[in-house]
Protein backbone atom coordinates (compact mmCIF):
# COMPACT_ATOMS: atom_id res chain seq x y z
CA UNK A 1 0.00 0.00 0.00
CA UNK A 2 1.34 3.42 -1.03
CA UNK A 3 -0.41 6.60 0.14
CA UNK A 4 -3.42 4.50 1.19
CA UNK A 5 -3.75 3.03 -2.32
CA UNK A 6 -4.85 -0.61 -2.61
CA UNK A 7 -5.59 -3.10 -5.37
CA UNK A 8 -7.52 -6.36 -5.57
CA UNK A 9 -6.02 -9.15 -7.64
CA UNK A 10 -7.83 -12.20 -9.00
CA UNK A 11 -5.73 -15.26 -9.78
CA UNK A 12 -6.53 -18.22 -12.00
CA UNK A 13 -5.08 -21.55 -10.91
CA UNK A 14 -5.20 -25.04 -12.33
CA UNK A 15 -4.15 -28.43 -11.05
CA UNK A 16 -0.49 -29.08 -11.85
CA UNK A 17 -0.15 -31.43 -14.83
CA UNK A 18 0.83 -35.08 -14.38
CA UNK A 19 4.54 -35.84 -14.67
CA UNK A 20 6.56 -38.89 -15.71
CA UNK A 21 7.36 -40.77 -12.51
CA UNK A 22 10.35 -42.46 -14.18
CA UNK A 23 11.82 -39.57 -16.21
CA UNK A 24 15.39 -40.25 -15.00
CA UNK A 25 17.69 -43.24 -15.09
CA UNK A 26 18.54 -42.29 -11.50
CA UNK A 27 17.03 -39.73 -9.18
CA UNK A 28 17.80 -39.07 -5.51
CA UNK A 29 15.86 -37.02 -3.02
CA UNK A 30 19.00 -35.86 -1.20
CA UNK A 31 22.27 -37.39 -2.50
CA UNK A 32 23.51 -39.34 -5.50
CA UNK A 33 27.03 -40.74 -5.85
CA UNK A 34 28.48 -42.60 -8.81
CA UNK A 35 31.74 -44.31 -7.95
CA UNK A 36 34.62 -45.84 -9.92
CA UNK A 37 33.73 -46.66 -13.54
CA UNK A 38 29.99 -46.71 -12.92
CA UNK A 39 27.80 -45.50 -15.75
CA UNK A 40 24.39 -44.69 -17.19
CA UNK A 41 23.03 -44.90 -20.72
CA UNK A 42 19.64 -45.62 -22.30
CA UNK A 43 17.87 -48.07 -24.58
CA UNK A 44 14.33 -48.95 -25.73
CA UNK A 45 13.06 -52.32 -24.53
CA UNK A 46 9.96 -52.10 -26.74
CA UNK A 47 12.03 -51.60 -29.88
CA UNK A 48 14.65 -54.31 -29.51
CA UNK A 49 17.46 -55.61 -27.38
CA UNK A 50 19.76 -53.43 -25.31
CA UNK A 51 22.59 -54.02 -27.79
CA UNK A 52 20.42 -52.99 -30.75
CA UNK A 53 18.89 -49.84 -29.21
CA UNK A 54 21.54 -48.51 -26.79
CA UNK A 55 22.29 -44.78 -26.85
CA UNK A 56 25.10 -42.98 -25.04
CA UNK A 57 22.58 -40.24 -24.18
CA UNK A 58 19.19 -40.45 -22.48
CA UNK A 59 20.51 -41.94 -19.22
CA UNK A 60 19.81 -38.75 -17.25
CA UNK A 61 20.47 -38.44 -13.52
CA UNK A 62 19.18 -35.88 -11.03
CA UNK A 63 18.86 -34.96 -7.38
CA UNK A 64 16.98 -32.55 -5.15
CA UNK A 65 20.27 -32.51 -3.22
CA UNK A 66 23.82 -32.96 -4.51
CA UNK A 67 25.54 -35.11 -7.15
CA UNK A 68 28.97 -36.64 -6.61
CA UNK A 69 30.73 -38.21 -9.62
CA UNK A 70 34.02 -39.97 -8.94
CA UNK A 71 36.64 -42.32 -10.40
CA UNK A 72 35.82 -42.29 -14.09
CA UNK A 73 32.04 -42.38 -13.66
CA UNK A 74 30.25 -41.65 -16.94
CA UNK A 75 26.77 -40.13 -17.12
CA UNK A 76 25.35 -41.03 -20.52
CA UNK A 77 22.88 -38.16 -20.47
CA UNK A 78 22.15 -34.99 -18.52
CA UNK A 79 22.94 -34.36 -14.84
CA UNK A 80 20.89 -31.88 -12.83
CA UNK A 81 20.24 -30.70 -9.28
CA UNK A 82 17.74 -28.39 -7.67
CA UNK A 83 20.23 -25.68 -6.75
CA UNK A 84 22.86 -27.91 -5.12
CA UNK A 85 26.39 -28.77 -6.23
CA UNK A 86 27.71 -31.24 -8.79
CA UNK A 87 31.13 -32.56 -7.79
CA UNK A 88 33.51 -34.15 -10.28
CA UNK A 89 36.57 -36.26 -9.52
CA UNK A 90 38.93 -38.77 -11.08
CA UNK A 91 38.04 -38.25 -14.72
CA UNK A 92 34.28 -38.47 -14.29
CA UNK A 93 32.21 -36.92 -17.04
CA UNK A 94 28.69 -35.93 -18.11
CA UNK A 95 28.09 -36.57 -21.81
CA UNK A 96 24.95 -34.41 -21.86
CA UNK A 97 24.24 -31.11 -20.12
CA UNK A 98 24.99 -30.39 -16.47
CA UNK A 99 22.71 -27.98 -14.59
CA UNK A 100 22.16 -26.85 -11.01
CA UNK A 101 18.87 -25.08 -11.68
CA UNK A 102 16.42 -27.91 -12.33
CA UNK A 103 12.91 -27.87 -10.90
CA UNK A 104 12.39 -29.86 -7.71
CA UNK A 105 11.19 -33.38 -8.45
CA UNK A 106 8.23 -34.51 -6.29
CA UNK A 107 8.84 -37.38 -3.87
CA UNK A 108 5.19 -37.89 -2.88
CA UNK A 109 3.62 -39.28 -6.03
CA UNK A 110 2.20 -42.47 -4.48
CA UNK A 111 -0.53 -41.75 -1.90
CA UNK A 112 -0.85 -44.00 1.21
CA UNK A 113 -4.31 -45.04 0.04
CA UNK A 114 -2.74 -47.01 -2.82
CA UNK A 115 -0.78 -49.17 -0.39
CA UNK A 116 -3.95 -49.84 1.61
CA UNK A 117 -5.74 -50.83 -1.59
CA UNK A 118 -2.84 -53.05 -2.71
CA UNK A 119 -2.82 -54.88 0.64
CA UNK A 120 -6.55 -55.60 0.30
CA UNK A 121 -6.25 -56.74 -3.33
CA UNK A 122 -2.87 -58.48 -3.39
CA UNK A 123 -2.37 -61.40 -5.76
CA UNK A 124 0.01 -63.06 -3.28
CA UNK A 125 0.19 -66.00 -3.04
CA UNK A 126 -2.50 -66.95 -5.57
CA UNK A 127 -0.48 -65.42 -8.40
CA UNK A 128 2.70 -67.34 -7.58
CA UNK A 129 3.91 -69.94 -10.08
CA UNK A 130 6.43 -72.43 -8.73
CA UNK A 131 7.45 -73.74 -5.33
CA UNK A 132 10.91 -72.27 -4.75
CA UNK A 133 10.01 -69.61 -2.20
CA UNK A 134 8.82 -68.87 1.33
CA UNK A 135 5.89 -66.51 1.82
CA UNK A 136 4.54 -65.44 5.22
CA UNK A 137 0.91 -64.35 4.85
CA UNK A 138 0.98 -62.66 8.28
CA UNK A 139 4.11 -60.52 7.79
CA UNK A 140 3.87 -60.31 3.95
CA UNK A 141 7.56 -61.28 3.70
CA UNK A 142 8.71 -63.04 0.51
CA UNK A 143 11.99 -64.99 0.60
CA UNK A 144 13.80 -66.91 -2.13
CA UNK A 145 16.64 -69.08 -0.92
CA UNK A 146 19.85 -69.79 -2.82
CA UNK A 147 18.99 -71.06 -6.28
CA UNK A 148 15.21 -70.72 -5.77
CA UNK A 149 12.93 -69.56 -8.56
CA UNK A 150 9.49 -67.91 -8.44
CA UNK A 151 7.34 -66.57 -11.28
CA UNK A 152 4.72 -63.86 -10.74
CA UNK A 153 1.59 -63.80 -12.88
CA UNK A 154 -0.13 -60.54 -13.83
CA UNK A 155 -1.50 -58.50 -10.97
CA UNK A 156 -0.83 -56.26 -7.99
CA UNK A 157 1.22 -57.64 -5.10
CA UNK A 158 1.70 -56.34 -1.58
CA UNK A 159 4.85 -57.29 0.34
CA UNK A 160 6.78 -56.16 3.38
CA UNK A 161 10.33 -57.44 2.80
CA UNK A 162 11.54 -59.16 -0.38
CA UNK A 163 14.78 -61.12 -0.02
CA UNK A 164 16.50 -62.99 -2.85
CA UNK A 165 19.27 -65.45 -2.02
CA UNK A 166 22.36 -66.08 -4.11
CA UNK A 167 21.62 -67.16 -7.70
CA UNK A 168 17.85 -67.01 -7.14
CA UNK A 169 15.46 -65.87 -9.85
CA UNK A 170 12.31 -63.73 -9.49
CA UNK A 171 10.58 -63.94 -12.88
CA UNK A 172 7.61 -62.27 -14.52
CA UNK A 173 5.30 -64.60 -16.44
CA UNK A 174 5.31 -64.26 -20.21
CA UNK A 175 3.11 -61.34 -21.27
CA UNK A 176 2.39 -60.39 -17.65
CA UNK A 177 2.41 -56.93 -16.07
CA UNK A 178 3.20 -56.79 -12.36
CA UNK A 179 3.02 -53.94 -9.85
CA UNK A 180 4.51 -54.46 -6.39
CA UNK A 181 3.74 -52.27 -3.39
CA UNK A 182 6.05 -52.87 -0.45
CA UNK A 183 6.63 -51.39 2.98
CA UNK A 184 9.96 -53.01 3.83
CA UNK A 185 13.29 -53.65 2.16
CA UNK A 186 14.27 -55.30 -1.12
CA UNK A 187 17.59 -57.17 -1.00
CA UNK A 188 18.96 -59.17 -3.95
CA UNK A 189 21.94 -61.44 -3.28
CA UNK A 190 24.83 -61.90 -5.67
CA UNK A 191 24.16 -63.52 -9.04
CA UNK A 192 20.38 -63.26 -8.52
CA UNK A 193 18.00 -62.03 -11.21
CA UNK A 194 14.85 -59.92 -11.15
CA UNK A 195 12.75 -60.01 -14.35
CA UNK A 196 15.66 -61.52 -16.28
CA UNK A 197 15.64 -60.43 -19.95
CA UNK A 198 12.22 -58.83 -19.44
CA UNK A 199 10.90 -55.34 -20.15
CA UNK A 200 11.34 -52.98 -17.17
CA UNK A 201 7.86 -51.54 -17.74
CA UNK A 202 6.39 -54.96 -16.95
CA UNK A 203 7.59 -54.72 -13.32
CA UNK A 204 6.90 -51.53 -11.34
CA UNK A 205 7.85 -51.43 -7.65
CA UNK A 206 6.58 -48.77 -5.24
CA UNK A 207 8.21 -48.83 -1.82
CA UNK A 208 8.06 -47.04 1.53
CA UNK A 209 10.93 -49.16 2.89
CA UNK A 210 14.44 -48.18 3.89
CA UNK A 211 16.60 -50.10 1.42
CA UNK A 212 16.93 -51.39 -2.11
CA UNK A 213 20.21 -53.30 -2.17
CA UNK A 214 21.58 -55.16 -5.19
CA UNK A 215 24.67 -57.28 -4.55
CA UNK A 216 27.38 -57.89 -7.14
CA UNK A 217 26.59 -59.40 -10.54
CA UNK A 218 22.80 -58.98 -10.21
CA UNK A 219 20.50 -58.31 -13.16
CA UNK A 220 17.46 -56.20 -12.22
CA UNK A 221 14.88 -54.96 -14.74
CA UNK A 222 12.16 -52.72 -13.29
CA UNK A 223 11.01 -49.25 -12.46
CA UNK A 224 11.51 -48.59 -8.73
CA UNK A 225 10.02 -45.61 -6.86
CA UNK A 226 11.12 -45.54 -3.22
CA UNK A 227 11.28 -41.98 -1.85
CA UNK A 228 12.34 -43.22 1.63
CA UNK A 229 14.77 -45.87 0.37
CA UNK A 230 18.56 -45.85 0.22
CA UNK A 231 19.58 -47.51 -3.04
CA UNK A 232 22.94 -49.27 -3.27
CA UNK A 233 24.11 -51.22 -6.30
CA UNK A 234 27.31 -53.25 -5.99
CA UNK A 235 30.12 -53.82 -8.46
CA UNK A 236 29.48 -55.36 -11.86
CA UNK A 237 25.71 -55.19 -11.49
CA UNK A 238 23.41 -54.03 -14.29
CA UNK A 239 20.03 -52.43 -13.72
CA UNK A 240 17.71 -51.93 -16.67
CA UNK A 241 14.92 -49.44 -15.99
CA UNK A 242 14.77 -46.50 -13.60
CA UNK A 243 15.36 -45.73 -9.92
CA UNK A 244 13.89 -42.99 -7.72
CA UNK A 245 15.17 -43.16 -4.13
CA UNK A 246 16.11 -41.02 -1.15
CA UNK A 247 19.81 -41.66 -1.73
CA UNK A 248 21.71 -43.45 -4.49
CA UNK A 249 25.15 -45.11 -4.48
CA UNK A 250 26.60 -46.82 -7.56
CA UNK A 251 29.72 -48.83 -6.78
CA UNK A 252 32.59 -49.91 -9.00
CA UNK A 253 31.60 -51.01 -12.49
CA UNK A 254 27.84 -50.90 -11.91
CA UNK A 255 25.63 -49.45 -14.62
CA UNK A 256 22.06 -48.20 -15.04
CA UNK A 257 20.52 -48.68 -18.47
CA UNK A 258 17.46 -46.43 -18.64
CA UNK A 259 14.50 -47.81 -20.58
CA UNK A 260 13.23 -44.78 -22.51
CA UNK A 261 9.71 -46.28 -22.65
CA UNK A 262 9.29 -45.65 -18.91
CA UNK A 263 8.83 -41.93 -19.58
CA UNK A 264 5.29 -42.78 -20.71
CA UNK A 265 4.26 -43.76 -17.15
CA UNK A 266 2.82 -40.60 -15.60
CA UNK A 267 1.36 -39.72 -12.20
CA UNK A 268 -0.71 -36.86 -10.83
CA UNK A 269 0.97 -34.40 -8.49
CA UNK A 270 -1.15 -34.52 -5.34
CA UNK A 271 -2.36 -31.22 -3.89
CA UNK A 272 -0.26 -29.14 -6.28
CA UNK A 273 -1.62 -26.24 -8.32
CA UNK A 274 -0.13 -23.63 -10.63
CA UNK A 275 -1.22 -20.05 -11.34
CA UNK A 276 -1.76 -19.59 -15.05
CA UNK A 277 -3.03 -15.98 -15.11
CA UNK A 278 -4.01 -13.07 -12.91
CA UNK A 279 -5.76 -9.75 -13.26
CA UNK A 280 -6.36 -6.66 -11.20
CA UNK A 281 -10.01 -6.11 -10.32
Amino acid sequence: MVNDAAAAVEGFIVKSPPIPIFKYALFAGDSLKMDQNSCTDSYSADSGTYAATVDTLGGDIGSNGYLNLQGGAVVGGDASTNGDTITYGGGSTVLGTASSSADEFPMDLIPPSEYIWAEANSSAPSGFIGSGYTYNSLTYDLTLGAGDELTLSSGVYFFNNVTLGQSSNLKIDSGAEVTIYMTGDFVAGQFSNVNFNGNPSDLLIYSTGNYLTLDQSVEFRAGFYGPTSDFTISQNTNLYGSIVAQSVLLKQGSCIHYDRNLVEIIRDQPNKVAMVAWRQI
